[in-house]
């Protein structure tokens, strides 16, 4: 990330990290520390609810062998998530499927904007949506 100073010139890595604990390094660092704790949240929450749910379907699926009937509402409760995650996707779509690594470099060159907040929440949501039932993400 290229930034400048008050007088103009372009810092580099090197430049600031000779500066620890200054008000331009701590600029840096900080918000950097911030996105670190806030990111490891949201992800340690999707894999502790992913977790829990995988404890139920270790339940679910016994007892769905048992009693092939119950496969049809099951199925039936598959369609209506896949019809709710398409309703979910549709407003964010390009921003949302895939990996995102060209939406971001799209972004770091200036060619494309995203509001982070629309797609964060609905890949959380559609991610706990796929994978909790048991579905596959691909």
């Amino acid at each position: 990330m290229n930034s400048s100073t008050d007088t103009g010139t372009v810092l580099r890595a090197k430049d600031l990290l000779r500066k620890p604990f200054t008000a331009e390094f701590l600029r840096y660092v900080i918000p950097g520390i911030l996105v670190g704790v806030i990111t490891g949240l949201v992800v340690g929450t999707f894999r502790w609810i992913i977790d829990q749910t995988l404890i139920l379907l270790t339940i679910v699926y016994p007892y769905l062998g048992s009693h092939p009937l119950m496969i049809i509402p099951y199925i039936l409760g598959t369609l209506i998530v896949v019809w709710l995650i398409a309703k979910i996707i549709r407003p964010e779509l390009f921003d949302i499927v895939g990996s995102g690594v060209p939406q971001i470099e799209a972004i770091l060159i200036g060619k494309h904007q995203m509001n982070w907040w629309s797609v964060l929440w609905r890949k959380f949501v559609i991610g706990l949506l796929t994978i909790c039932p048991g579905l596959f993400l691909g």
